[in-house]
């Protein structure tokens, strides 16, 4: 053989090599994770918003169905209620919450009266008539505008 080594060839990655896989590995995931996480919190502040436009419609659904009053109430920048006005206690049909949401063109303590008639008219904490027929919800910087008509028909603009 002439003298020389005879060289072997060991096929496998250095430990270098491994170590830059698991940091590019690393980093695609933690990526990964923040974007799957905010879609996760963007579909659950969509779901508040889709729950509030058919708690209204519910509202009103009951309020015909049953002949009684009902109202949706927000109760915050980011909660409502909805309550059986004629019945004892006023038990609640709805209670919504979200963190994320920011509610506006309605100030705390406003209310969406439907009655037996399937009308929804808006009301002050006070008591005092307002125009309410359009609400907006807004989070991560995306706006959705609930169009209520004064038949309490709700739908999502935008």
């Amino acid at each position: 053989m002439n003298g020389s080594l005879l060289k072997r060839q060991v096929a496998g990655f250095t430990l270098l090599e491994i170590l830059v896989v698991l940091a590019v590995a690393s980093i695609l995931l933690s990526i990964g994770g923040w974007l799957f996480s905010r879609q996760i919190r963007d579909a659950r502040s969509m779901d508040f918003v889709e729950a509030l436009a058919q708690d209204i419609n519910l509202a009103r659904s009951v309020a015909m169905a049953k002949g009684q009053r009902t109202q949706v109430e927000f109760v915050s920048a980011n909660q409502y209620v909805v309550k059986n006005l004629d019945a004892a206690g006023q038990p609640v049909l709805a209670s919504q919450k979200n963190t994320s949401v920011t509610i506006s063109g309605v100030n705390v303590g406003d209310k969406l009266i439907c009655s037996s008639g399937g009308f929804c008219l808006g009301y002050t904490a006070a008591g005092a008539m307002k125009t309410l027929n359009q609400v907006s919800c807004t989070f991560n910087g995306k706006t959705r505008v609930l169009s209520i008509t004064v038949l309490g028909l709700t739908r999502i603009e935008s």
